[in-house]
């Protein structure tokens, strides 16, 4: 026989075929004998309890507990931080060596021949187209300190015209006497590549200002046209020497090189 309790107040404990407060006992038909009592049970009103169990406890407790927990922790030491050095580990290293055993042939690469060609502005000492009364060469020296190989040329502009560089240069001789070039200046030229010395003489006096080292322009005016050293006359005597010294005929060298 099964018996149920309850705690609420609509279910009284029931005790078949047995009065209330009165207390009897019952064998069942166990290999135990035991004894059943029913004591006399008060009702006691329902109570319904919801949600998880935590929530049933009252704030009190939870105020205790919360007081408590934050002595606790009040009460501890404070622990010392610790750091422990970590020894970077060593990384060896290794190299690979690759042994060819065989060279690849080279390969010719054929290749355009290029040069490289310089460009020099160069101009006329003097306007073109003026008499020329000496040429470049051999001849019967005018004069009894002239010469009879003609280094240069001579024209004819007439005294005081104005003597123009031919290229930029630098000033690698000039004189300002009577000696056989009289008034005249010698400027240093690197044109089309190649180094080449040009001389203007025969200049009147006090019109030539430059001295050795003088940085030189194309058409700076160099001097005038005079009669000094060993002349016959006003005239402009013009020379082209190449790097090693040796002079060439000015009138093909200028129809070649003249540019402006």
């Amino acid at each position: 026989m099964t018996y149920a309790l309850s705690t609420c107040a609509t279910a009284p404990v029931v005790l078949p075929n047995a009065a209330p407060a009165i207390r009897r006992s019952y064998t069942l038909n166990h290999p135990r004998t035991q004894q059943i009592f029913a004591p006399e049970i008060t009702p006691k009103p329902c109570v319904t309890h919801k949600g998880p169990s935590f929530l049933r406890l009252r704030r009190v407790h939870l105020g205790l507990g919360a007081m408590t927990f934050a002595g606790l922790m009040t009460c501890m030491p404070v622990l010392p931080a610790s750091a422990e050095v970590v020894k970077a580990t060593a990384v060896e290293q290794s190299f690979q060596t690759i042994t060819v055993a065989a060279i690849a042939p080279v390969v010719e690469i054929e290749r355009g021949e290029y040069g490289v060609q310089y460009f020099s502005v160069v101009q006329s000492p003097i306007a073109p187209g003026t008499d020329l009364s000496d040429g470049f060469g051999y001849r019967t020296p005018p004069c009894d300190t002239c010469s009879s190989f003609h280094e240069g040329v001579d024209w004819l502009p007439g005294a005081g015209t104005q003597v123009v560089a031919i290229a930029d240069g630098i000033v690698t001789d000039a004189a300002n006497s009577s000696g056989g070039l009289g008034v005249f200046v010698t400027i240093k030229h690197v044109i089309d590549g190649e180094e080449v010395y040009s001389t203007y003489a025969h200049l009147a006096f006090g019109s030539m200002p430059y001295t050795i080292g003088s940085a030189i322009a194309r058409g700076a005016i160099l001097g005038a046209v005079g009669n000094t050293g060993a002349s016959t006359g006003p005239h402009l005597h013009f020379e082209i020497r190449l790097a090693d010294g040796s002079a060439v005929n000015p009138i093909p060298w200028l129809a070649q090189h003249v540019n402006v």
